[in-house]
């Protein structure tokens, strides 16, 4: 007897030839089998032939599977197992060629993208140090070396010059009022920096000057 995992049971699949070659990477395509699918539906053999539908066509003879395969299977009372990819796409495979179920106790992993929309910038902006602080940010809190790209989500449009003048004022100016955890510890670091100076000043002052201090 077969046993079947329950429906929306998600994982990675170890299916037998030849529909171990249908698990598809949403990434580029290939044969991928750690590629997570969901099982969606599960339907006997029987059950679809006495809905009318042709079980054996449509699984079996599609993918050169011979008549005694099927025949095997309807006896072994087996299922049409519906696993659905991440892109949509679904493979429907005869419960026999399952080799290895899903490990229900696996952790999914998805694949993120975080999108900042920074409004319309003048093209002539570098946005090279807030995209390596972007990536900073994302190694230094979550632990992920992370590439950060460009993405224009408008046409370009041309402003009237004291339009934009006037709108990069204002940004500049919202810089300068910013108090943002950043602004907060870069001013700290300022300001350490500036007092390490003063204290390295002062000790050259002092051994410099020992003979001074000594007779006082």
């Amino acid at each position: 007897m077969q046993i079947i995992p329950p429906i929306e049971t998600v994982g990675i699949w170890d299916l037998a030839a030849p529909f171990d070659s249908k698990l598809l990477s949403t990434q580029n395509g290939a044969a991928n089998n750690k590629i997570p699918y969901t099982l969606i539906a599960i339907r006997k053999l029987s059950d679809i032939l006495a809905a009318g539908g042709d079980p054996e066509t449509d699984h079996y003879t599609s993918n050169s599977l011979d008549h005694a395969r099927y025949v095997a299977d309807f006896n072994a009372n087996s299922s049409i197992l519906s696993l659905q990819g991440g892109s949509g796409d679904i493979i429907y495979v005869p419960s026999s060629f399952v080799n290895n179920y899903p490990d229900i106790g696996g952790v999914p992993y998805t694949v993120i993208a975080l999108a900042v929309n920074i409004g319309a910038i003048p093209d002539s902006l570098d946005l090279t140090f807030v995209k390596d602080r972007l990536s900073s940010v994302v190694l230094e809190t979550i632990g992920v070396v992370s590439t950060v790209n460009t993405v224009a989500i408008s046409a370009k449009s041309l402003l009237p010059n004291t339009d934009a003048a006037t709108i990069e004022a204002a940004r500049e100016g919202r810089i300068a009022l910013a108090e943002t955890d950043y602004a907060r510890a870069l001013r700290a670091e300022t300001e350490l920096a500036a007092a390490r100076a003063k204290i390295t000043e002062l000790e050259i002052f002092i051994i410099a000057n020992r003979a001074l201090f000594t007779a006082v």
